[in-house]
């Protein structure tokens, strides 16, 4: 069933890239069309109309697996496949097993804030836009497209809030609008954003010509604009998690457009090309993290200043619990409280298989974990062992990647940004929401994908040798095989 495909080291040569620039146009037309998507349940005049924008997108997603099959891709299970597969089935099993009622089903598979099953496939179907994207036409092209894809998404959050402002729904004195779904808007802003973040990491110019510096410079001004507003907009739809997530989200983003990966280097046997790969990975996110918290705390700096110059009013801010000058005070305040008070009650209803409904069983409804550590209880041990294998496959997924990258800028950075975005993640979900966050589902079907398509060894690099036949090799499922 499986086949060995050989992981190429670093010296092998750049794999040829899709030159219709047609075909990249069904995949620009997807991202865009699934931005739109998330943003009608974040918008007040559209948020019922959504659905009828999947179809379209599903098309575009064909069009682009047809055109990618034709180039010699396969369609294949990667690391996280299986892994992925035995949480979600033991997921759906305790929602069938423990719910009487069909919206509970719906509500956590295909709902569109706590849906795992649909972020999952939103993330596979993205990733094919994404890869058949950066591929297609030249350089040029593909930032050209970039900023036209921005300037859209940009206009739209300009339309959401000045339609909010018209409709007579934000507050005079405070910087909020009344919006009952504002943990919705917040989720699925921060999914947004994870694509954007993915977007222009993988479409940076790397042209070291006076117009490669100015199309980066362009490149991540716009990018910069985009998360902030982004940023403000969760705010002034109530949102708190949603600028606790996408503001870091996109000083990492920013940090990763920044680094310098350099030139490739020669590398000659085996011993030197791990040491190389360790090497630049460490060099690479380190310099990711570092520009990431200088550029922190500039914009902390300035923040600062702009609040002791009265230049901003924190009063107004959600925030800042308008005035009481406790950031995300009652946010925090109350996910500790429900943690402390309700934790131990519902882990001890069902340790080992979990109950996915054990607040209304035991506190009341509504009453659960705002933690990833909310696995326990609903889904048990059992459950947080599954998740936990399937992080340790992305992480070796991530790794089999790294090895076999080409030596490739746009690679290195993808990769460093898939790594640093995936424990945010996990990381955001642990400190505050509930484990079937979308956010968190989609950056793993997204950066993680369990199906995924790729070239064949044998079309992208010729017949492959002894020596890294030998050196690394991952499992693919060509289900072209079955």
């Amino acid at each position: 069933m499986f086949s060995r495909a050989s992981t190429i080291v670093m010296t092998g040569p750049t794999p040829p890239r899709t030159t219709s620039a047609v075909a990249g146009l069904w995949s620009w037309l997807g991202l865009v069309l699934l931005c739109g998507f998330l943003l009608t349940k974040v918008d007040f005049n559209t948020e019922g109309t959504g659905w009828v924008l999947l179809p379209l997108i599903a098309v575009c997603v064909v069009v682009t697996i047809a055109k990618r099959l034709g180039n010699g891709e396969h369609i294949g299970a990667s690391r996280t496949f299986i892994a992925t597969l035995l949480f979600t089935c033991y997921f759906i099993f305790r929602l069938l097993s423990d719910s009487d009622e069909g919206s509970d089903l719906t509500g956590f598979t295909i709902g569109y804030s706590n849906g795992v099953v649909i972020a999952l496939f939103l993330g596979m179907g993205c990733r094919i836009l994404v890869d058949g994207a950066v591929v297609a036409g030249r350089s040029s092209f593909r930032w050209m497209c970039c900023m036209c894809f921005l300037a859209i998404e940009l206009q739209q959050l300009a339309a959401i809030a000045s339609g909010a402002v018209e409709q007579g729904l934000a507050d005079r004195q405070l910087f909020v609008v009344t919006n009952d779904s504002y943990q919705k808007s917040g989720f699925l802003l921060s999914v947004m954003a994870v694509v954007v973040a993915v977007v222009v990491v993988q479409t940076r110019p790397d042209a070291q010509n006076l117009v490669g510096r100015l199309q980066r410079l362009v490149h991540a001004s716009l990018a910069a604009l985009y998360f902030s507003s982004s940023a403000i907009l969760a705010q002034f739809l109530g949102s708190n998690a949603g600028p606790a997530f996408i503001g870091p989200l996109g000083v990492v983003c920013i940090g990763c457009l920044l680094v310098n990966v350099g030139a490739p280097v020669a590398l000659t046997s085996h011993r030197d090309t791990e040491s190389a790969r360790r090497i630049r990975f460490r060099s690479v996110i380190g310099h990711a993290i570092a520009w990431s918290a200088a550029i922190l705390a500039g914009l902390g700096t300035l923040f600062a200043v702009a609040v002791l110059f009265a230049w901003i009013d924190i009063g107004r801010l959600r925030i800042f619990e308008f005035g009481e000058r406790a950031l995300l005070g009652s946010s925090v305040t109350s996910r500790w409280d429900l943690l402390i008070d309700n934790y131990w009650i519902h882990q001890c209803h069902s340790p080992i298989f979990g109950h996915m409904y054990v607040d209304r069983l035991t506190t009341g409804a509504g009453t659960y974990v705002h933690s990833l550590l909310s696995l326990l209880p609903h889904l048990g041990v059992v459950g947080a062992l599954l998740f936990a294998f399937l992080c340790v496959q992305a992480t070796k997924q991530l790794r089999a990647v790294w090895r076999c990258g080409k030596n490739d800028a746009t690679v290195a950075r993808f990769l460093v940004l898939a790594a640093l975005v995936l424990t945010w993640a996990v990381l955001f979900t642990a400190i505050g929401n509930f484990f079937t966050a979308v956010q968190m589902w989609f950056s793993f079907g997204l950066l993680v994908p369990p199906v995924e398509m790729r070239m064949a060894p044998s079309r992208l690099w010729g017949r492959p040798n002894r020596a890294t036949t030998a050196l690394h090799t991952t499992r693919f499922l060509d289900f072209r095989r079955l």
